[in-house]
């Protein structure tokens, strides 16, 4: 491989996670802006769905509780869906904007682009309550936002120590190939 081409192999590799996670960006932040425009009706059969789901696979003897059990455990494992989803896709939303920033070929530090990543999945989270308040059956509620964004706190957390782990091994494997 010539000296020119091997130069410009890790700029296509910024350019290639540039583009990869700028696109997880945006279909993160169209999937939460999809499942917010679903009406009350329709986000209670989407959760409904996940939660029949959860209780075939860790409750196989559901249906033969009482049903005053049934009801109890249905309600709490709707709760723990619900919730779960919006910590979930924040923590993914944050991960994503904190890969991408860090791929950008220009100066930064890697906790700014944490602190960058969690601002951005934060402040999308108080728009996306905002834009549910306007949705038949659903409301704002800032305990959503805040599940949203202890998701994306524990999402930049994650990525950041990934970031960092593999920062450091590259680090030594090109001392390793140079000693």
């Amino acid at each position: 491989m010539t000296a020119a081409l091997q130069k410009d192999k890790p700029h296509r590799k910024i350019k290639i996670a540039v583009i990869v996670f700028g696109l997880l960006v945006v279909a993160t932040c169209t999937m939460i802006y999809l499942f917010s425009s679903q009406d009350a009706t329709q986000s209670t059969l989407t959760s409904g769905w996940f939660t029949d789901l959860i209780k075939k696979i860790i409750f196989p003897g559901f249906e033969d509780l009482p049903p005053e059990e049934k009801a109890e455990l249905s309600g709490k494992l709707s709760l723990f869906v619900r919730k779960g989803a919006h910590f979930s896709e924040y923590l993914l939303l944050a991960t994503f904007s904190f890969h991408f920033l860090v791929a950008l070929p220009r100066p930064r530090t890697d906790l700014m682009c944490a602190f960058c990543a969690l601002l951005f999945a934060a402040a999308f989270a108080m728009t996306d309550e905002y834009h549910q308040s306007f949705v038949p059956g659903r409301a704002m509620a800032a305990k959503d936002m805040l599940i949203d964004t202890l998701g994306a706190l524990l999402g930049v957390f994650i990525a950041l120590r990934i970031h960092s782990f593999r920062t450091k091994r590259r680090e030594r494997s090109t001392e390793e190939s140079e000693g």
